[in-house]
């Protein structure tokens, strides 16, 4: 009888332990996504709308990323 009472209790507890984890994970889906941006995201973003076609966008990157910018 003891042991049936034991099981029980360690299924309940691996429930609750299931059902904390599945919490955790739902809750910092959100927050991982929701990241801050950078100061250099603006103005690099603003220097790829002005370059046409993807060579172009490569380019500009390499170069601002070679210079520094």
């Amino acid at each position: 009888m003891s042991v049936i009472r034991t099981l029980a209790r360690a299924r309940d507890g691996a429930s609750a332990i299931m059902l904390a984890a599945a919490a955790a994970l739902v809750t910092v889906m959100p927050a991982h996504a929701a990241g801050s941006s950078m100061p250099w995201e603006a103005p690099l973003q603003s220097i790829l709308e002005s370059i046409q076609g993807p060579v172009a966008k490569i380019i500009a990157v390499m170069i601002i990323i070679a210079t520094g910018l």
